[in-house]
């Protein structure tokens, strides 16, 4: 099962769209972001005493989880209200109440809720 979205996945987003989602990031050990180039880090200890501002300096954006999808979604009130996997498909789908009953539907739960963050930014 794919854990994070892909340096590819958030270049679809415009820049202003990565902006916000950077600011809502809140990074902690074990992130996964990526710089403007495509190079992958996992934030770790030593990044934090680097700080929070010296990663932002280098356009460092947040490749994010499941988990932080999930957290995401239900940080817009009201958004969020579920996610159903279909055994007999194979595919996951995620239900929100801003966009319609279902929004998103995947083989891969991160792709279906990447497609739901991208909409909430979208329309932010």
């Amino acid at each position: 099962m794919k854990q994070f979205i892909t340096f590819d996945q958030l270049m679809e987003l415009t820049e202003e769209q990565r902006d916000r989602l950077r600011d809502w990031w809140e990074p902690t050990e074990g992130d996964m972001c990526v710089d403007q180039h495509g190079t992958v880090i996992n934030y770790c200890e030593d990044c934090f005493y680097k700080g929070y501002d010296y990663f932002l300096t280098l356009g460092f954006n947040p490749l994010l989880s499941i988990g932080q999808c999930i957290e995401f979604l239900a940080s817009k009130k009201s958004l969020f209200t579920g996610i159903d996997f279909k055994e007999e498909s194979g595919f996951w789908d995620v239900y929100t109440t801003q966009l319609g009953i279902m929004v998103a539907s995947g083989d891969e739960l991160i792709d279906a809720l990447w497609h739901c963050v991208k909409e909430v930014l979208r329309d932010e």
